[in-house]
């Protein structure tokens, strides 16, 4: 059974346990349904790293929507087209993007964090933590961002792909219950998004960098969360070898 007083997700100091997580993505699924969210909408969440990009997901994915990633740091502009071009509903934001939502269906995340405090939790038996329905765009490096859309994984597929069934994270040696991982990169990524979202589904910690990536605060993470895995992009590693000897 597990434990309510885990930590599932740090930030800096931040801890948020798996009762806490669960109250909250409860909480944010009624926010989100008060909202006109339900079932084949999609929402945005333009935020930095932080535990809310993870709750926020599990709500919409709770309510049958799925979940656009926004870039924090995209132009006015590139966030009309992601928005048109996605048909999102709402879009949830921080301080980071808040020039660029002024005029978008949208909540920042003070409002958002002060609906919270006063909304009941929705009545739910699914598990929030680690399974979202998420609707990524390329990056853009050649033109616009594209959705990237493919048909539904059979269940039998994702049965044997699962992490308790030899699956990804077996192949990487990190299936136990005591695994930490490193999210080294910004979550609108698919790669930082979908390996955080795998290991709070097989029970793991997930430690967030916050701001850019910073190769010193990298190794201190990984030193002061005992940190037992991460994925990283070649740049990361680069810049972590290129730390003096006495630092690595």
């Amino acid at each position: 059974m597990p434990n309510p007083d885990d930590v599932v997700l740090v930030l800096g100091e931040q801890r948020v346990t798996r009762g806490q997580f669960h109250d909250r993505a409860l909480r944010a699924q009624a926010f989100l349904a008060s909202r006109g969210i339900g079932k084949g909408d999609r929402i945005g969440v333009a935020l930095r790293n932080r535990p809310q990009f993870f709750e926020v997901m599990a709500a919409a994915t709770a309510l049958g929507a799925t979940t656009v990633p926004i870039a924090w740091r995209l132009k006015r502009e590139e966030v009309a087209y992601l928005v048109e071009d996605s048909g999102v509903k709402l879009v949830v934001y921080d301080e980071a993007s808040a020039s660029q939502m002024s005029g978008f269906p949208s909540v920042s995340l003070d409002a958002y964090e002060q609906a919270l405090a006063s909304t009941a939790p929705a009545a739910s038996t699914r598990d929030p933590l680690g399974s979202y329905d998420m609707f990524l765009y390329s990056s853009g490096t050649t033109g616009k961002p594209k959705a990237i859309e493919r048909d539904p994984i059979p269940p039998e597929v994702m049965a044997k792909a699962s992490p308790g069934q030899n699956g990804l994270l077996n192949m990487l040696g990190v299936h136990g219950k005591e695994e930490v991982h490193l999210i080294c990169g910004p979550l609108y990524h698919s790669q930082p998004i979908g390996f955080g979202s795998t290991a709070l589904g097989a029970g793991h910690r997930v430690v967030m960098m916050q701001g850019g990536f910073d190769a010193e605060a990298c190794l201190a993470a990984i030193d002061a969360e005992k940190v037992t895995w991460l994925t990283c992009v070649p740049t990361h590693f680069v810049r972590i070898m290129a730390l003096p000897a006495e630092t690595r």
